[in-house]
């Protein structure tokens, strides 16, 4: 770019009333302000923030996870946040419904 022409833009944009996007007050609205102001120090941040919000679960990492067999859980591996990996078990199952799936499964190969 030009270095007269950043020159002259800069000396343009210098010129130019710094009121965009400000605020005007009256003099009866600065009565009501109570602004207050600090030096800008570092310190430590808090350890914990108390805020008022909504929290939600990312609808693309929730999964649903369920049994294709009717049953009662007799153990549970992992609870509610638990990173898992692939093959992982994550409960134990007793099903009437899938041993009498395997039973006929079983005798079926006998006859055959």
């Amino acid at each position: 770019m030009n270095p007269r022409f950043v020159k002259m833009l800069l000396a343009v944009t210098l010129a130019l009333p710094l009121t965009v996007n400000a605020l005007q007050l009256t003099q009866q609205q600065m009565s009501n302000v109570t602004l207050s102001t600090a030096v800008v120090a570092p310190r430590e941040a808090a350890a914990i923030i108390s805020v008022n919000g909504t929290l939600r679960a990312d609808q693309q990492r929730l999964f649903r996870v369920s049994p294709v067999v009717d049953g009662l859980v007799t153990e549970l591996n992992v609870v509610e946040q638990t990173t898992v990996r692939k093959g992982q078990v994550l409960a134990r199952l007793r099903s009437n419904t899938l041993g009498q799936a395997q039973t006929d499964y079983l005798e079926a190969l006998a006859l055959y």
